[in-house]
């Protein structure tokens, strides 16, 4: 735990926003958990679809890089990687450039079933949304 360097007024509203954001973010991920198991999925296997078909222009789909943006440990990405690809959602590709490399990619399949949960993803996001950006702002909305 780290001490701020300057000192801060923490508010009782700032416990309770904190508290706020926690609770549905908390609310949110659960959902998101509930509804991969609707579809079959393994709530990592979902987190790993959404990473894949979500990286920034400029990361490459390497096992590390989808590690480190899920905050797995190596061998736990390529378990599963391997339970994905074995389902048919993913599948490895060697890099022209650089063939040591193994590139991760969806497939139809996979695609197919990431667009129906976040489909009914952002719907419940449409609800907790704003409780989160409001909770957001009085905790990062500097007080005279």
């Amino acid at each position: 735990m780290t001490k701020p360097t300057n000192k801060v007024d923490v508010t009782l509203g700032d416990y309770r926003a904190l508290a706020e954001f926690r609770y549905e973010l908390r609310r949110y991920l659960a959902l998101s958990d509930h509804a991969a198991r609707s579809v079959g999925l393994h709530p990592g296997q979902y987190r790993l679809l959404l990473m894949l078909k979500g990286l920034p222009d400029g990361i490459e789909p390497t096992i590390g890089n989808l590690a480190e943006r899920l905050g797995l440990r190596h061998h736990s990405t390529v378990e599963l990687v391997d339970r994905l690809e074995k389902r048919g959602l993913i599948h490895r590709e060697r890099n022209e450039r650089h063939r040591s490399f193994v590139f991760v990619r969806i497939s139809p399949k996979g695609e197919s079933i990431l667009r129906r949960i976040v489909a009914s993803r952002k719907v419940d996001l449409k609800k907790a949304g704003p409780i989160l950006v409001k909770a957001l702002t009085t905790l990062t909305t500097r007080r005279s």
